[in-house]
């Protein structure tokens, strides 16, 4: 049994390989003509597949924190000119995405959802 998993290993070994070696070269050649542009398909990139891991220190970043609104912050500011805080809305759910509640899938779903529209408008654009 062996002997056949080492084989199946290197059967889809060399076919990744195989493929790699096809879509490298014109994906560096973008990149080399591109760089600029490519940082931005990096960043979209990383911004769908860690939405959920990036969103609460950007929420930090201005400071809705896990343990309400930082004093002195930007949100500390809006949230003073909104007065009341409405449940369930843009500033409850963001608080809640900071605190690890219901707004994290939200908040990380709208995330995902930016960096796929706006690779969506380049696409558009570039036609």
């Amino acid at each position: 049994m062996g002997n056949r998993m080492a084989k199946a290993v290197n059967i889809v070994k060399d076919a990744v390989v195989s493929i790699f070696r096809r879509i490298a070269p014109p994906i560096v050649q973008y990149v080399v003509k591109h760089p600029i542009r490519s940082l931005f398909h990096v960043g979209s990139f990383i911004s769908v597949c860690l939405a959920p891991v990036i969103t609460a220190p950007l929420l930090g970043l201005v400071g809705f924190t896990g343990v309400g609104v930082a004093a002195g912050s930007l949100a500390a500011g809006i949230q003073s000119g909104l007065g009341n805080v409405v449940a369930g809305g843009v500033f409850a759910t963001l608080q809640s995405a900071a605190m690890g509640g219901y707004g994290a899938a939200t908040v990380a779903g709208a995330v995902a959802q930016t960096a796929i529209a706006a690779e969506a408008i380049h696409a558009a654009i570039r036609r």
